[in-house]
This record gives C-alpha cells, sequence and structure tokens, in this order.
C-alpha cells in the first residue's frame, strides 16, 4: 500500500532533521567506545575487556573520548544488547559524538544485516563507525564492500561455531549428560574424567525443590499453593529471588527433572541422564497437568 502524505511528509521530516544534525556534528571530534565478549567467563578474564579497551584508546588520535560502553557475555548475533542499546541512545541523543570506536567489527555485531542497519543508521545521524583492526572501512563505496565483506565472515564464523556447538550439545545429551549450565536444583561438576553425571543437586534447594515435586504428585495442591509453601520455607533461584509462578511452571514441566534429556530445540533426542531426578516420569505428568486443573476449577 502506497504511504500516505502524513507519512512521506514525516519521513521527509525525519530525513531532514538527521541531516542538520548530521551538519551540526561535523565540528565534533568526540568519540565513544564499545567494548564486547561473548560470554561471562571471557568477561572474568583480565586479558580480554581490558585489552580491548587499551587497544582502541592507544590507536585513537582524532578526539577525546567522552564515553564507554561494555557489554560484558552479549552475543553479537543479535542488536538486541543493553549496553549497545544503551550506546547508540546516547550516540542520537548527544550532538558531541561524532565516532563509534571498536576493536574490530566482530565486537559491534555478527550479523552482516544488523550491521549495516546500525552503521547506515548512525551515519544518518554524522556518526562513524570505526574499526581500529580494519581502517580501510569508511563510506567509499570500497570502504563499504569492505565493511560487508567483514560482517559476512564475522557472521560465518558464528553461524559456523553455533552448528558445531549443536552437533557436540547433541552428542552430549544422548551420552547422558547436560551440556548447559545446570537447570534450577542442579548444579554442575566436572566429572569427564570418570565419566559420571556433570549435574548433581544443589544441596541449597534439594530439599525444598524435592518437597514441591512430592506435593504436585499429590492432586492435592495447586501449583501456586506449592510455590508459595516452598518459597516461605525459603526456595530461591540461583540470583537469590523467589521463582515467579512462570519459572515454577517451567521446573514443573521440564523433564530433566525426570532424568529424561530432551529439549524443545532437538525434539528428536529423548536420552536416560546420568544425574540424579527429581521425580520420575509417573509424578512428572500430573505437575504438567496441575496449572490445565487449577485453572478449570476457576
Amino acid at each position: 500500500m502506497e504511504a500516505s502524505y502524513i507519512e512521506r511528509l514525516s519521513k521527509k521530516e525525519g530525513q531532514v532533521k538527521n541531516k542538520r544534525v548530521a551538519e551540526i556534528r561535523k565540528s565534533s571530534t568526540g568519540a565513544v567506545v564499545y567494548l564486547r565478549v561473548s560470554t561471562e567467563d571471557q568477561a572474568t578474564n583480565i586479558s580480554n575487556l581490558p585489552n580491548q579497551e587499551r587497544i582502541c584508546r592507544s590507536a585513537w588520535n582524532k578526539g577525546p573520548i567522552v564515553q564507554t560502553f561494555v557489554d560484558p557475555g552479549e552475543s553479537a548475533r543479535s542488536a538486541d544488547r543493553p549496553e549497545f542499546q544503551r550506546m547508540l541512545t546516547y550516540c542520537k541523543t548527544n550532538r558531541e559524538v561524532r565516532y563509534v570506536i571498536v576493536e574490530n567489527l566482530s565486537r559491534f555485531a555478527r550479523n552482516v544485516a544488523d550491521q549495516a542497519q546500525t552503521i547506515n543508521m548512525l551515519l544518518d545521524c554524522g556518526v562513524r563507525v570505526c574499526s581500529i583492526a580494519e581502517p580501510n572501512v569508511d563510506e567509499t563505496a570500497a570502504g563499504r564492500l569492505a565493511a560487508n565483506t567483514h560482517g559476512a565472515f564475522n557472521q560465518f564464523y558464528s553461524d559456523q561455531l553455533s552448528e558445531k556447538m549443536k552437533i557436540r550439545s547433541r552428542a552430549a545429551l544422548e551420552a547422558g549428560r547436560w551440556p548447559w549450565q545446570a537447570p534450577a536444583g542442579y548444579v554442575n561438576v566436572n566429572t569427564a574424567k570418570d565419566g559420571g553425571p556433570n549435574i548433581v543437586p544443589d544441596p541449597n534447594s534439594e530439599p525444598l525443590l524435592q518437597k514441591a515435586f512430592e506435593m504436585m504428585a499429590t492432586g492435592l495442591y495447586t501449583q501456586a499453593d506449592v510455590l508459595k509453601a516452598v518459597t516461605e520455607e525459603g526456595l530461591r533461584n540461583r540470583k537469590g529471588r523467589a521463582f515467579i509462578p512462570q519459572e515454577f511452571q517451567r521446573i514443573l514441566r521440564n523433564p530433566v527433572y525426570a532424568v529424561w534429556n530432551c529439549v524443545p530445540s532437538m525434539p528428536d533426542v529423548r536420552a536416560r541422564g546420568l544425574h540424579r531426578p527429581y521425580c520420575f516420569a509417573g509424578t512428572l505428568r500430573p505437575c504438567a497437568g496441575s496449572p490445565r486443573r487449577e485453572k478449570a476449577g476457576r
């Protein structure tokens, strides 16, 4: 459908405003630094984020750095990163900012579409993305080609790594091991050498979570009743907060608590886990059905 006159006018006014802002920024030299690593383990390594910042600051000589934004443990496959979005908002609203500095474009994005869209959006506001490792990226035809080429390779690396991780995760599940962070009520342990389970019940939450499954299995209590009872006795998630109903429902419906390793992303995998269960399949099914019975009784 053709855009209405009002929509076209609004879009044109927005373009004119961006051009005015871009003109004002031409006299600005301020820059912001964006730093990112993909995992929490990488974030705790003292040679990662500090090294990125050192490289950016030591190589930059076009003006003052007015702000630094850090995403510790955020994937660049998506632009939905807290500090990345805060950085974009800061660039749009602060006219002294002319540049965004990154160590390399893989820190900025690992999705070529997100990269191109975000770079163009910043350029519309008069802000240029500068990669220390890729100085050939600029607004020229060759510079845009270089950016797209780097972006395509960065996405390829990410996509290929994701495929490898899926293969490894599938193999681990089929071998009875849990390849990710332990579910609530369990903790990860390193037992690769002896072939034992790599998740074990968390001693801090095991008694109350076990009680929750036993109460649900009787059929005498609603999910809300059970959650209230174990919360009052001190059941908390790994962040130290009380479980919200949606979290608690996911626990009650998760087959891993009945010793079965299966996840929605791999529907064809169903393997018996090496870990100790909180309940068995016969008691898990009533748990999964309890929310429906509770709703029907209202």
